[in-house]
């Protein structure tokens, strides 16, 4: 069975998601939910492996990695 297009989908919503483009919405950090203003950095950082989810730090990575390994994971098979 062909999931790839079923990924793709998922990864553009993800990214559209997290954009940090788009319009004037605020992006959040996945893990604990503060915008990169209300966590006093400058801007969050993407994770390093499939590019889409934010953070505010390396903690909150780590703290939401649990959770985000299964889509990190499809998001980077999607990409290939």
């Amino acid at each position: 069975q062909d999931t790839s297009g079923a990924y793709e989908e998922f990864a553009e919503f993800l990214e559209a998601l997290h954009d940090t483009t788009a319009g004037n919405r605020s992006v959040y950090c996945a893990s604990c939910g503060k915008s990169s203003e209300s966590a006093g950095v400058e801007s969050l950082k993407a994770c390093s492996n499939c590019k889409v989810t934010k953070y505010c730090s390396r903690e909150c990575q780590r703290a939401h990695w649990k959770s985000h390994k299964v889509d990190c994971r499809r998001l980077v098979e999607a990409a290939k």
